[in-house]
């Protein structure tokens, strides 16, 4: 892929739903119905997107090395693709669950694969937030004890903020505890994005045409 390339804007369409980089244009006259397959292809995008970005920065990596970085640079901030390649790196497929966010994920990305399979079977047979997964995280590493809720059919607590990933190169430093951002955001290094409100997933990818 040339340069000129990769600074055309994709253009997607589902029926009559013309997405871009920055907006929807309806193109026709629709019915209710017609918005529920966009919306939740939108929606899946949304959650499944930096697990997209995370596996191609370790695939392109391990490929090309220090060339695909660099042709990498100037799309998004360096610390928002180290933070999809890290949580990429150490959250490997057969741990990830389609039922949990990507914040989920990155709270127990710190602890061995088989801890990671255990809390996030916790989380998501419990209906646990991504803030009470990280609480249990930090109990089970005995930093504190937390009371673990049960799963309710109220709504769950919000996600807490990201904090920092580390550099590429520095894995053995601590992870941020949860994290859930959208690719398409733009901020400047060492802002994050806003947090999904839990860990459980949205709709289901809809079949396209």
């Amino acid at each position: 892929m040339n340069n000129q390339n990769a600074n055309r804007e994709p253009v997607l369409r589902i029926g009559p739903f013309r997405f871009t980089s920055t907006g929807v244009r309806v193109e026709q006259t629709t019915q209710v119905e017609d918005w529920l397959q966009p919306l939740a292809f939108a929606l899946w995008c949304q959650r499944a997107s930096p697990w997209w970005i995370g596996d191609l920065l370790l695939a392109g990596d391990a490929r090309f090395g220090e060339a695909f970085s660099q042709a990498c640079q100037g799309w998004v901030s360096g610390e928002q693709l180290q933070r999809y390649e890290s949580i990429a790196r150490r959250v490997p497929p057969e741990n990830r669950r389609a039922t949990l966010s990507w914040s989920a994920h990155a709270v127990v990305a710190r602890l061995e694969p088989a801890k990671q399979r255990e809390m996030l079977e916790l989380a998501e047979r419990n209906g646990w937030s991504s803030e009470e997964l990280r609480l249990q995280v930090r109990a089970a590493l005995g930093q504190r004890s937390v009371p673990a809720r049960k799963k309710s059919s109220g709504p769950s607590a919000s996600a807490a903020p990201d904090q920092q990933m580390p550099r590429h190169g520095t894995s053995n430093q601590p992870l941020p505890t949860d994290a859930a951002e959208s690719p398409a955001s733009r901020e400047p290094a060492g802002e994050s994005p806003q947090p999904l409100a839990d860990a459980k997933n949205g709709p289901a990818p809809p079949t396209q045409h």
